[in-house]
């Protein structure tokens, strides 16, 4: 094979290059770190995370069967309140999708029993690094209680703060959104149906359709634990007041032009002028001196 020569005719040599640290150095392998788990996934967690997904299943077997799905909240470990930790595999279109959030490290999920006998089958037999995981970041599973609705407070507390009305108190109640038309409108006519058995009005003024937020006019104690207890209701609690603030002017009258110390309250008190533009001695009012 004939030899390679460069442009001023004399012959090419091979260039060698040597790194530094070449031979102590080694490539770094792509695809990030090992998803490490947040807490040790043993038989004692994943038997504690199973207890909780049956009781769930029971305690809303009666409502979904009626509405084909019920919300239910999930809390997570302390380190996976990131929105890159959630367990978008393990509650995902397949068994029990996330419909919202709440608090920090609080979601919401439909729960169907189909959903939660899968999501149970990969608590007890997932063993791949992404259910591992998601798995060690969720730290419960549970019902939406009416206390959850209520905020932690008594039913008495919501009434007593409610707003005072001719007939009534107003409160406000928030639906859970689950952007499923069924589900959702089976929810919405439960709540509807129960306010409707115990003449509580019902009205959404002041708020659009998709904030599925109302204002319901109560009268007892009974009628807000009532709504507490309905399945697709998110929250319930006073309806806030809106108070228009009124602010008061008063004229002292226009400024002078050239303000002198006559304008100023006192004898003999230093004065000064100062403007973005800086003080020129051309200012007939500062006399080219400044004070």
């Amino acid at each position: 094979m004939a030899r390679e020569h460069s442009r001023s005719g004399g012959p090419r040599h091979p260039i060698k290059v040597t790194l530094p640290e070449q031979g102590r150095e080694r490539s770094v392998q792509g695809g990030g770190s090992r998803r490490q788990p947040f807490c040790q996934v043993d038989t004692a967690f994943r038997e504690r995370l199973g207890r909780q997904v049956t009781a769930l299943r029971k305690a809303i077997a009666p409502v979904a069967s009626r509405t084909g799905g019920v919300p239910a909240r999930v809390k997570l470990h302390p380190l996976a309140t990131a929105k890159s930790h959630r367990p978008g595999t393990l509650f995902s279109s397949r068994t029990c999708p996330i419909i919202g959030g709440g608090a920090l490290g609080e979601l919401f999920v439909k729960a169907t029993p189909e959903g939660l006998d899968k999501i149970s089958a990969r608590i007890y037999g997932g063993d791949s690094q992404q259910i591992v995981k998601e798995l060690s970041a969720v730290s419960v599973i549970e019902p939406v209680t009416p206390e959850l609705r209520r905020g932690g407070r008594t039913a008495r507390d919501i009434l007593r703060d409610c707003p005072r009305r001719s007939n009534g108190f107003l409160a406000r109640v928030r639906l859970f959104d689950f952007a499923d038309g069924g589900v959702q409108g089976k929810l919405y006519k439960d709540f509807i149906g129960i306010c409707q058995r115990r003449e509580i009005s019902v009205a959404s003024d002041g708020y659009s359709e998709r904030s599925l937020t109302y204002g319901v006019n109560c009268r007892s104690v009974d009628d807000i634990e009532a709504i507490a207890d309905r399945a697709g209701v998110r929250s319930i609690a006073e309806m806030p007041i809106v108070r228009v603030a009124h602010q008061t002017f008063a004229c002292a009258g226009l400024a002078p032009t050239n303000p002198s110390s006559a304008h100023v309250p006192g004898s003999g008190l230093p004065s000064g002028v100062a403007v973005d533009s800086g003080v020129s001695k051309g200012l007939p009012a500062s006399n080219g001196t400044p004070s």
